[in-house]
């Protein structure tokens, strides 16, 4: 065999492991887990029954540029004020969650006025059986519901349902299987209102503890890698001294699993 044969079989040897290394790094990106989020914060409202807080607009907007460079392999979307009607909501939610394929992770937020029973809309309300169908119907592995409002623990469906029967953590079924991650993180219990910093700068002092943890702060055993339970536990212990506001989080999880899919 002349040596010019056997320098072209190298060369195409070599061109053919290049070609099967590349598909292989397409085909493992586009099978990569992706994370669709909502992000939604209101501080003006077309109505005279709230008083506006501009730190709800900075929550949801200081935690979607958080999840947009942190997951990588995501799809974020922000609503904000006249955006953030009951209707857009729903109709932006559907949209964007069915998207979500079974490894996928899904992401709620919403910062607004709240009641024992539900939250405030740039228009009206938002209620728990509009969410669970969104949620339900979706086929993503991880569904995350992140909720800062006065009474988020108990989010019922109409305003006069107001039995525990129909809070955030009977929503464990909007799961399609066992397997699902299914996380209701809400910045107070139902019968506590939710505190804010006042001045346009500020976040709110569960969203505040909330970008301070996956910012890096709630990383206990140092792997670079932030959990449900790491979470969570940064967040408990920020308000270990505050009695008058108490987040809780519901749900089917495994503790283990990171709290931002990247």
């Amino acid at each position: 065999m002349s040596s010019q044969i056997y320098k072209t079989r190298i060369m195409n040897t070599l061109k053919n492991l290049i070609i099967s290394i590349i598909t292989i790094l397409c085909l493992s990106q586009t099978a990569q887990s992706r994370t669709f989020g909502l992000f939604i914060g209101l501080s003006e409202y077309n109505r005279d029954d709230v008083t506006p807080h501009q730190s709800s607009y900075n929550d949801a907007v200081d935690l979607y540029n958080l999840y947009k460079s942190t997951a990588k392999n995501g799809i974020f979307l922000l609503l904000t004020n006249e955006e953030a009607t009951t209707e857009n909501i729903i109709k932006v939610a559907k949209r964007h969650f069915s998207h979500a394929k079974k490894d996928d992770t899904i992401v709620f937020f919403i910062s607004t006025h709240g009641h024992d029973g539900g939250v405030s809309t740039y228009d009206g309300y938002l209620y728990t059986r509009q969410v669970r169908e969104i949620f339900h119907n979706s086929k993503a592995t991880n569904k995350y519901i992140i909720v800062n409002s006065c009474h988020s623990g108990s989010f019922n469906t109409t305003p006069e349902e107001t039995s525990s029967q129909s809070t955030w953590s009977n929503m464990g079924n909007i799961a399609q299987n066992g397997r699902s991650n299914v996380i209701i993180l809400t910045s107070t219990r139902h019968n506590m209102l939710s505190y804010t910093y006042v001045g346009e700068n500020y976040n709110s002092h569960f969203v505040s503890s909330l970008l301070n943890g996956l910012g890096g702060s709630a990383d206990s055993n140092s792997d670079g890698i932030i959990t449900i339970g790491e979470t969570y536990d940064f967040i408990k212990e920020s308000f270990k001294n505050n009695t008058d506001q108490t987040p809780q989080m519901v749900g089917r999880f495994n503790r283990n699993t990171p709290f931002i899919i990247q």
